[in-house]
This record gives structure tokens, C-alpha cells and sequence, in this order.
């Protein structure tokens, strides 16, 4: 009879639990469809539910419960190669991705790459963590902007956190800026592989980004086919960079971190035009 009752109880817990997901995934239907968010997916877990919306090309994921200490959250994926690794917290207890980064309007972060993290989270951003995210952990993983709000915050916020969530992740990161402004640069767009970037014409085409390597990302140049010299050239024009060829023909220059002076930049594309071999089929795909 014990074992029945305890049985029962479980089930009954259970289906509590089941049933309240399902109300809160309804109230996040309901949510995404006002704001006009287009739904790809919805399902629940335990207590949360969660809805999978696409808004700007970004993916984002909403969930909502009534946890002890966390009432909803937002994740907002991002393209190649990602964001700098960051965690701010109301109390940087347990925030220990790395060095303590103090940024404008009191605000305070752990990272491991406090520069790009500095670059990222401007005065403007900050001032929002202080007032609509006070109560809020802010962090990214690399791989993707997550918000986590305390269980007394209301869902009313989930909105201007994940308008939020989304300028962190369209915002320009790791210097495109600079890359768009290079005299004959053409945009190309993040793809699920590779980052946003840009081409420019050469005897095959050269292509700029950002690429991730381990826990940094650093600049990438590269001409499609190309020869590499013996000896090399001199570099020092181009800041400190590494010439390598691979097995595909490719020639490429690879700074240690972001390199953002337009001068070495355009030093390089210059550099990968005279070591370029043979057009083949014209300068951009």
C-alpha cells in the first residue's frame, strides 16, 4: 500500500509538472506570436517550457519555469567563430571563465579574452545590463549569448532580453568593420561553416575574416591558389604575422589576434596578389 501511495504521489507530481510546462509554453506561444517571432519549434522539460523562435536570422530559445532561482531564460545562437567568452553575474561568485574585466557603469565581467570582451560590451550596452538586466546573469559560451533571469523577474522582460541577446550577436565582434572598409572589399555573409568575411580581386580570389583557434580569435588572410616564396618576404610592414602554404595551394597570413590597422591589412592583400598563381574562373565564387 506504502509503495502505491509513494507510487501515486510521483505521478501525480508528475503530471503537476507536465502540466504547468504545458501553461508556460502556451504563454510563450502567446508571446512569440505578439512580438511576431516565427516559431520553429516548441516542446517542454519537467517544469520549463521552451520555444524555438528565429528572429533576424538568428536563432534564439526561450524557456520559462518556476525554478527556485531561475524564472525564464534566452539563448541566442551565433554564426562563426562565435563571441568572446564572458560572465557577468548581480555577484561574480563562480564566475571564473577567466580575468575580471571591469567595464563601464560599475559593471564587471570574468573572461578570457578581456579585450574583445571590452570591444563587445560598449558604455550603451552596459547602461542596459544595469537597468532592464540588473537582476540578470549575462554570459556566452562562444557559441552563443545566454541570459538567465531570477524566478521574481517578470516574463514581461523576455523581449528587451533577447532584443538584447540579439545585438550582441549581430554586433561586429572581431574587427568586420574595418574589413568592410578596405578599398575593393566585398561582404560575404556568416554561412553555418565559416564567418562573415570579405573578398577582394586578385589572380584568385583573397578572403579576410576572423577564424577561431582554441580560446582565441585571430585574423585570417588568404588567396584560393598561390605560391609560397623561399626565402620568405619581408613581413614587418604587416605587423607579426605567419606565412604558411597548405596542401590545397592556398596561401595564407595569420595574425595572433584581431588585427584592426587598415594599413598592415591592406599590406597583406598586396603581400597574397604578388604571391597569387593563375586566375581560375574570375575573382569571386
Amino acid at each position: 500500500m506504502g509503495l502505491i501511495v509513494v507510487f501515486g504521489g510521483a505521478a501525480l507530481v508528475g503530471l503537476l509538472m507536465f502540466a504547468g510546462a504545458g501553461s508556460r509554453l502556451a504563454e510563450l506561444r502567446a508571446l512569440a506570436e505578439a512580438r511576431g517571432w516565427k516559431i520553429e519549434k516548441t516542446y517542454t522539460n519537467a517544469s520549463r517550457g521552451y520555444v524555438v523562435v528565429r528572429v533576424s536570422d538568428f536563432v534564439v530559445t526561450i524557456a520559462l519555469t518556476k525554478e527556485r532561482h531561475v524564472g525564464w531564460t534566452v539563448r541566442v545562437e551565433l554564426p562563426p567563430p562565435g563571441a568572446p567568452k564572458f560572465d557577468i553575474r548581480p555577484s561574480l561568485v563562480g564566475a571564473l571563465v577567466g580575468s575580471r574585466v571591469q567595464l563601464p557603469y560599475g559593471v564587471s565581467a570574468h573572461s578570457s579574452e578581456p579585450e574583445d570582451t571590452r570591444a563587445l560590451l560598449t558604455a550603451e550596452r552596459c547602461q542596459t545590463l544595469r537597468g532592464v538586466l540588473d537582476a540578470a546573469e549575462v554570459r556566452c559560451d562562444g557559441e552563443a549569448i545566454i541570459i538567465v533571469q531570477p524566478s521574481h523577474v517578470s516574463p514581461a522582460l523576455i523581449p528587451p532580453a533577447v532584443a538584447f541577446a540579439l545585438e550582441l550577436a549581430a554586433a561586429d565582434r572581431y574587427g568586420l568593420d574595418v574589413l568592410r572598409a578596405l578599398p575593393g572589399a566585398v561582404f560575404r555573409p556568416p554561412t553555418a561553416e565559416r564567418a562573415a568575411g570579405v573578398e577582394l580581386a586578385g589572380p584568385s580570389p583573397i578572403r579576410l575574416e576572423a577564424v577561431r583557434r582554441g580560446e582565441l580569435v585571430v585574423t585570417r588572410a588568404t588567396i584560393e591558389q598561390g605560391v609560397l616564396p623561399d626565402p620568405q618576404p619581408d613581413l614587418a610592414a604587416l605587423g607579426p604575422v605567419t606565412l604558411a602554404g597548405d596542401r590545397t595551394g592556398a596561401v595564407t597570413l595569420t595574425w595572433p589576434a584581431i588585427e584592426r590597422d587598415p594599413a598592415r591589412l591592406t599590406a597583406a592583400i598586396e603581400l597574397l596578389r604578388q604571391l597569387g598563381g593563375a586566375p581560375h574562373g574570375g575573382a569571386y565564387r
